[in-house]
């Protein structure tokens, strides 16, 4: 802001300050986009990218939400800026041990930690299905029928099990859950999902009501979600604005029990010995 006044004052060379880039920042909003490209740019930020598409998502971070405690709204917010202890975030530009401390032989990073670690396996389970109920509770509160992971045996890809199948009097709808990693596109995992399951699925659904849909629940575990998800499902009337707060909470408070597990565990993997 001091730049800014400056400008109004008519001080040139604090004007001079202004410039970032070879670009004027004349106005508040371009200050902070400047900041918001700059993190989100950054090793640590980038997991961010997309989380201004579903803006709702956040607004427990400023709005003095009663669904957290003082204790877990610190917990979402380290997980949010992924700034938990890892030894591969300990480690950057040193030459220190950066392996997972549960022997994996992976580097020890958030990712590894939260998304595909064995010791967090069980928490990751738990996470998908808390997030898979709870939009089964709330859409079906809201007059839909709802099968929760129904079993589909198809002729072109076996046995699909779709996290929910949502029947209300105009259309039948396929949802699948997925939480994936920081770093992977929001918008591509959540057009992969929806061709695993969109044609396989037609011969056995299509006809059952005037009309048939995939899509998924896309987010990564930083609690940002995919836009396509948020406005097919608020589109079709299955969530509101405060669940989709509900559910990137949810996302975040599982990955910091995640975190807490992977942390508190003392056992290694065992590495198999011999040949076969």
């Amino acid at each position: 802001m001091a730049p800014l006044l400056a400008v109004k004052r008519g001080n040139e060379k604090e004007h001079r300050l202004l410039n970032h880039e070879g670009k004027q920042l004349r106005t508040t909003n371009a200050v902070y986009r400047m900041f918001k490209r700059q993190w989100q740019s950054t090793c640590d930020g980038s997991g961010l990218k997309g989380s201004d598409d579903v803006p709702s998502a956040h607004s427990w971070v400023l709005d003095g939400t009663s669904l957290l405690s003082g204790r877990d709204y610190i917990s979402c917010i380290h997980v949010r800026l992924g700034v938990l202890f890892n030894r591969a975030r300990a480690a950057r530009g040193r030459d220190k041990q950066h392996l997972c401390a549960r022997g994996c032989y992976q580097p020890e990073t958030l990712n590894h930690i939260i998304q595909s670690c064995y010791a967090t396996h069980g928490a990751r389970i738990n996470r998908h299905n808390n997030i898979a109920k709870y939009l089964a509770r709330i859409i079906g509160d809201r007059g839909a029928t709802v099968h929760e992971e129904p079993h589909f045996q198809t002729e072109t890809a076996g046995l699909l099990k779709p996290d929910l199948v949502i029947y209300t009097a105009d259309r039948v709808v396929v949802v699948d859950v997925q939480i994936i990693n920081d770093q992977y596109p929001l918008g591509l995992a959540h057009m992969n999902k929806i061709e695993k399951y969109k044609e396989h699925l037609r011969p056995l659904l299509e006809g059952l009501r005037p009309e048939y849909h995939v899509t998924s629940f896309t987010m990564n575990w930083r609690g940002v979600l995919a836009e396509p998800t948020i406005r097919h499902m608020t589109g079709w009337g299955y969530i509101r604005m405060k669940d989709i707060k509900i559910l990137s909470i949810r996302a975040l408070m599982g990955a910091r029990i995640a975190w807490n597990v992977f942390s508190n565990m003392t056992s290694r993997k065992r590495l198999k010995k011999g040949v076969g």
